[in-house]
């Protein structure tokens, strides 16, 4: 019988399909956000199954252009739905982007976060981790990692993460998962 090389990461655990005779040190890298094992961070892991392909759920993570019609509820901007300003890195196993949003404070709690625009980083990590991280007014950050594993060949289940900077006590991780 044999076995995978597996490794607990940042809450996560992490298992690699590849030969076993390849040695640990040449295996692609385990997608991370260093915020996952930070203390000064709280962390609210979730999943969400999908009748969906594997790469459709992936792509949706990726797919920036989303954020103002899908999440007009908490960060995005359907009245002002522009990505702006979008510089675009990338190595062997991640591409990652820098742009702006505009922002729309969605109640009168968040009118403290407001900026004029909102500094966006997204990442695509292989084989398909995401994560998506946005700054708000006083250093308020958000990061949204998510896993995306298949089951089937149509359908896929996201492990996720929902990371944040402030209000950290566990009294309001209510807010992470509404």
């Amino acid at each position: 019988l044999g076995s995978y090389a597996v490794e607990e990461r940042g809450g996560f655990v992490w298992l690699f399909y590849g030969s076993p005779s390849l040695p640990a040190e040449e295996r692609p890298p385990i997608p991370f956000t260093p915020e996952l094992e930070d203390p000064s961070w709280r962390a609210v892991y979730g999943e969400i199954e999908f009748e969906c392909g594997h790469w459709g759920v992936f792509e949706n993570a990726i797919d920036m252009a989303h954020i103002h019609y899908l999440h007009g509820d908490s960060f995005g901007n359907a009245e002002k739905p522009a990505v702006m300003d979008m510089a675009t890195t990338r190595d062997t196993f991640e591409t990652a982007c820098d742009f702006r949003i505009h922002n729309k404070p969605v109640n009168k709690m968040w009118e403290w976060t407001a900026v004029p625009s909102v500094p966006v980083n997204a990442r695509a990590m292989l084989p398909s981790s995401s994560s998506v991280t946005i700054e708000l007014a006083h250093g308020v950050k958000m990061i949204t990692f998510v896993n995306t594993v298949p089951i089937t060949a149509t359908r896929a289940i996201n492990r996720f993460c929902l990371i944040r900077n402030f209000a950290i006590n566990p009294a309001f991780d209510f807010m992470a998962r509404e």
